[in-house]
């Protein structure tokens, strides 16, 4: 190597030297700065705090706490924000903000100008937690229509197509506002702006908790298909049928906090007493409005203010009905009644072929038996007052007397209104209105009843009495109307 050639590698090598050393001044120099600074990049609680100080850090991040807002953001591209100020929301940074310094490497600080550094950290905020609640419970989201919602559900053992087997659980999506709410309380707590539901569903969305495969669900089907439910066929007056079978009374049955069907003693029994009482609610027509054709061809409706109709003998039917449940029997028959009526519906809507149709706009009476008319008189009712006007309604004859003493309210001296001896006595109603004979009447019929009719019973002829009286049997249909 010439001297020349030696000289000017020589003063390179000191240009480099001199170079290096000056550099690596410069950057150790620098690199001091960062002691008390935070290194360009860094992010806290999404607040840009690079080349901060912990005090401008913490004033930088309570400026921009006026402004905070979580969007959440759900799955149907909906959302909904919360701003901070409805949540009391404010930084409480601390010490929190200096043990973050503290730990960063100063010497990275180039990085951060060249935009490769991303150093986020997060330190506490403070917030309402019960405004918040709030919030999340009155979203459309989590308010969730229950006709539309797709509700989670747990495996179960269900009744179908006459046996039980194991009905697998299913995913929804149904939102548990409680879990949203801890979620969001997160995102709030690390102050994001935003918080994506499709990154959290497993969290927020209701799971089942009893899932197909607990072996005590296959376990409690087989048991249960070792019960034989009973299969009973109410047959009615109407024809409108009910059956109570298993997929009835497979209701009745229990179900614990894991899914097991099981009957409760008490439960199953008071089951058997609701379905008594639901079929007599159906079943029964007494104090109904009963419809009734009418001698002069009208279609009417009487009353529900008549006791005549089916009536279901509730305690017996309940006894029955545990001893066919009891058997397992498949059976077909009638509840059991405590009244019936004089036929079934479609005979005459129930009135059958036997019956008095009493027409108190016309005053007048006429006796049917085996479809023909065999008595017919003008009466006399009760007067057109609220308080003695004759009832209408459906009624029956359940009572026939001889020799009676008609007797009127105890006045306050302990005497009767009245006392009127009948030779014959007809019994409609359960407040004392009947048929008899009123020998002191010298007419019938007409417009006697509107001014000078009778305390409520029903007058006729006393010639014809006996005849009506020989007529007329106990439990025969009455039907009692006005025009």
């Amino acid at each position: 190597m010439t001297r020349t050639k030696k000289t000017v590698f020589l003063v390179l090598l000191l240009i480099l030297f001199v170079g290096v050393t000056l550099g690596s001044m410069f950057y150790y120099h620098h690199s001091e700065k960062y002691t008390d600074h935070f290194l360009p990049g860094t992010q806290i609680n999404s607040v840009d705090v690079g080349d901060m100080t912990v005090e401008e850090a913490n004033a930088a991040m309570l400026a921009s706490q006026g402004d905070y807002t979580l969007d959440v953001i759900f799955e149907d591209g909906s959302r909904e924000s919360v701003s901070g100020q409805d949540i009391d929301f404010g930084y409480a940074p601390g010490e929190q903000t200096r043990a973050i310094l503290q730990k960063q490497n100063k010497f990275k600080w180039p990085l951060g100008y060249i935009n490769i550094l991303k150093e986020k950290y997060d330190v506490q905020t403070q917030f309402n937690r019960s405004k918040l609640s709030l919030l999340i419970h009155r979203m459309p989201q989590t308010q969730q229509d229950p006709e539309t919602i797709d509700r989670t559900t747990d495996a179960y053992v269900g009744y179908q197509d006459g046996s039980f087997s194991v009905v697998p659980e299913h995913q929804g999506n149904d939102i548990n506002p409680f879990a949203l709410y801890r979620v969001a309380s997160e995102s709030v707590g690390r102050a994001d702006r935003e918080l994506y539901m499709e990154q959290c569903m497993d969290e927020i969305l209701v799971k089942p908790q009893i899932t197909a495969d607990d072996p005590g669900l296959a376990i409690n089907a087989e048991k249960l298909n070792e019960f034989e439910f009973a299969s009973i066929t109410y047959v009615t007056a109407d024809g409108n049928d009910f059956v109570l079978d298993g997929n009835i009374m497979k209701d009745w049955l229990r179900q614990d906090s894991k899914g097991q069907l099981y009957v409760d003693p008490a439960y199953w029994s008071e089951k058997q007493t609701e379905y008594v009482a639901w079929l007599a609610e159906q079943v029964d027509t007494t104090w109904k409005d009963h419809p009734f054709h009418t001698t002069d061809g009208r279609d009417i409706i009487l009353k529900g203010t008549g006791y005549y109709g089916w009536k279901v003998d509730q305690e017996k039917e309940l006894e029955m009905l545990r001893q066919n449940i009891a058997d397992g029997a498949t059976v077909s028959r009638e509840p059991v009644y405590s009244q019936r009526e004089g036929a079934y519906l479609y005979d005459n809507n129930g009135f059958g072929d036997s019956y008095l149709e009493i027409d108190l706009g016309k005053q007048h009476m006429y006796i049917y038996k085996q479809g023909q008319i065999v008595l017919e008189t003008d009466v006399v009712s009760g007067t057109n007052t609220p308080k003695r006007r004759t009832p209408d309604g459906a009624f029956m004859t359940y009572d026939k007397q001889r020799d009676r003493i008609l007797r009127g309210d105890i006045q306050p001296d302990g005497s009767y209104g009245y006392e009127t001896y009948v030779a014959y006595w007809i019994r409609l109603t359960n407040t004392g209105v009947g048929l008899h004979d009123a020998y002191w009447r010298g007419a019938f019929g007409g417009e006697i009843w509107r001014y000078g009719g009778s305390h409520g019973c029903i007058n006729c002829p006393a010639k014809l009495m006996p005849q009506i009286y020989e007529i007329v049997d106990e439990g025969m249909p009455v039907a009692v109307f006005y025009e």
